[in-house]
């Protein structure tokens, strides 16, 4: 017996569809704009972002020296009101202002000069006479002296206020800080 292949003369499949041919699908739609504009748009875009981020980045470097204070200072704040604690609030706080004056500016400075340079340089006037006795008589003090409660409060109050608000001039910037110039303000000098 030998096998015979039988020839299909009938299409093979659904009989309904018979005679209809497919349909050629367009190509998938893009996922960017097809207007070239919008290309510019998107580039502009991302360089922008990219500057915004690199200059929080920077300015994240700069004030690091903020966050590193305050931790000191929350250490200081464990200890009991003393004159020691209240001799290293004030190191602390000439050790910070050595990241943001030079040391010509702030070697010198004692009493009430020295804070009224502190006072100066934040928005609002932040140490009032209390604390500025405070830390100015810190030296002159016996151990067996007793602080105030609130006056040790006041103290670290007054002092993070000042370690937060206080402006970066930039004195010693581990990164310098970007800048781009103005084209307007570029104009208007030219035509004045």
């Amino acid at each position: 017996m030998t096998k015979e292949t039988v020839p299909i003369e009938m299409p093979f499949g659904n009989y309904a569809l018979e005679g209809i041919s497919e349909i050629n699908l367009p190509d998938p739609l893009p996922i960017l704009p097809l207007a070239p504009a919008w290309k510019y748009v998107f580039i502009v875009l991302a360089l922008w972002l990219f500057y915004v981020a690199v200059k929080k980045t920077v300015y994240w470097l700069n004030n690091r020296y903020r966050k590193q204070a305050l931790l000191k200072l929350e250490a200081i704040t464990q200890q009991e009101p003393s004159i020691q604690s209240v001799s290293a609030v004030g190191q602390l706080l000439k050790g910070t202002s050595l990241y943001v004056f030079t040391r010509e500016q702030i070697a010198s400075l004692t009493g009430k000069a020295w804070f009224e340079q502190l006072n100066t340089q934040a928005q609002t006037p932040v140490f009032d006479e209390s604390s500025q006795t405070l830390l100015g008589a810190s030296l002159y003090m016996r151990d067996q002296q007793a602080i105030s409660t609130s006056q040790w409060q006041a103290l670290i109050e007054q002092t993070t206020n000042w370690i937060k608000t206080h402006p970066y001039t930039g004195v010693k910037p581990l990164v310098n800080p970007i800048k781009l110039a103005n084209p307007f303000l570029a104009r208007g000098q030219k035509d004045a």
